[in-house]
């Protein structure tokens, strides 16, 4: 099991194992992150798809570490494109947002997915009317490069 620590916080990655426990309790990212990894794990054996990268299809817990209590998560939308870029998501709980958790979080991740082979920058898509998340991606470095009508596209 993968562990990142910051000075608050643990960034844990789940196992495969983890991740089908979450769903059978009733978690709809994991059910959606295995049923990714169920499918990429499949076109292993084509050819059309390397386990190295089913690493970028399990969701990452953010766990306070005074007390175990876990307050969020991340997750990556699936190995880097072409371009080297990963795209990330993460979210945490309403009692523990405005509080720098998601910053610190999110730097880490950033810090993380950028030593790994084949990334070079890491994106985000967050919708427009969502500020606080947009101040978290500008604190971690992030700047926007593209956008639509519902969204921001941020990269760093």
């Amino acid at each position: 099991m993968d562990i990142l620590k910051t000075n608050r916080l643990k960034l844990v990655c789940l196992t495969y194992e983890d991740m089908c426990q979450s769903k059978e309790n009733g978690n709809e990212l994991a059910q959606d992150f295995v049923n990714a990894y169920d499918y990429h794990k499949a076109l292993i054996q084509t050819g059309k798809f390397h386990e190295k990268d089913l690493l970028w299809f399990r969701l990452w817990d953010i766990v306070q570490i005074t007390d175990s209590i876990p307050i969020g998560g991340i997750c990556f939308k699936g190995p880097a494109n072409d371009k080297g870029q990963v795209e990330i998501g993460y979210g945490i709980s309403d009692e523990y947002q405005n509080k720098g958790y998601a910053t610190e979080a999110i730097r880490t991740i950033i810090e993380w997915a950028k030593q790994q082979e084949g990334v070079s920058t890491v994106m985000a898509e967050i919708e427009k009317v969502n500020l606080p998340s947009q101040r978290v991606a500008a604190k971690c470095g992030m700047n926007v490069f593209d956008e639509n009508e519902e969204n921001l596209y941020w990269l760093v």
